[in-house]
């Protein structure tokens, strides 16, 4: 059998098939910036908690006791 009669036998061929992966490709791009916009980029936090020790022995909530 030729290609050709098997593209008409099975009703697509190359156009049919690039719809469908530009058709999921545009999907993808859509919900993401979708997403993107929806969650953004918010900036720097408004907080301040100034410079924390990193050091779990000079923390108030650490579990060991100072010698």
């Amino acid at each position: 059998m030729s290609r050709r009669a098997d593209e008409e036998e099975t009703g697509g061929g190359r156009a049919g098939s690039w719809a469908i992966v530009l058709l999921i490709v545009t999907f993808i791009v859509v919900y993401g910036a979708v997403v993107f916009l929806a969650v953004g980029d918010k900036g720097p936090p408004k907080w301040g908690f100034g410079a924390l020790p990193d050091v779990p022995g000079e923390s108030a909530y650490s579990t060991e006791r100072k010698p």
